[in-house]
């Protein structure tokens, strides 16, 4: 189904909410690992997981992830845009809008773009600092909800999504000490919030 249909029926919303693998037909591209099993091997690559300990990190597979996703393709690594592959062309060198998921020396965020080749999407997370970055289903696929604000809506139906909840044991503690803990969502038009990080 697609994602807002999904969001709109979860009893507790995820904070964030994003498409994740490009997909032929049915299937994912790249290697996928759920609750630390090994759905789909695709022998190598670069993307974003999840540790046993539920922290957040990007890299190769074989990390002893218990969620994890390859990039399609991992754009960006050690701070530097990595080569474009020589195929799949349609993906890689359309102008098409762009979503990632990366890191910079603050943490995790999400990268758009309204439309660029993949080459110059990888350039411009480079250039707004992102240290790793992996690229997403872009296109006709993208879809962000953050603190249930809609900012890109897609029909489709993905293979996956990445979700982020809030830890609700610290927002109750924050709050008891008199701490505003959420900020209040600020719709922006798609055109102020491509080009952007997400933090």
């Amino acid at each position: 189904m697609p994602l807002w249909k999904w969001y709109n029926a979860q009893e507790v919303k995820p904070y964030l909410l994003v498409n994740a693998s490009l997909y032929e037909g049915s299937r994912p591209i790249g290697t996928i690992i759920e609750g630390g099993q090994m759905v789909q091997n695709a022998g190598n690559g670069f993307g974003f997981g999840i540790m046993p300990d539920g922290t957040a990190a990007f890299g190769d597979p074989w990390r002893g992830w218990r969620d994890y996703i390859t990039g399609y393709y991992g754009i960006v690594q050690n701070g530097k845009a990595v080569p474009q592959p020589d195929y799949d062309p349609d993906v890689f060198n359309t102008t098409r809008p762009r979503i990632a998921i990366g890191q910079t020396a603050d943490g995790i965020c999400i990268a758009t773009h309204g439309g660029a080749k993949i080459r110059d999407f990888a350039a411009h997370c480079v250039d707004e600092g992102l240290i790793s970055c992996a690229n997403l289903d872009g296109g006709g696929s993208r879809f962000l909800i953050i603190d249930r604000v809609l900012y890109h809506d897609s029909a489709r139906t993905p293979y996956n999504a990445i979700a982020e909840y809030l830890d609700k044991i610290r927002e109750e503690e924050e709050t008891v000490r008199g701490v505003e803990t959420k900020k209040q969502p600020t719709p922006i038009s798609e055109s102020e919030l491509d080009n952007e990080l997400i933090k």
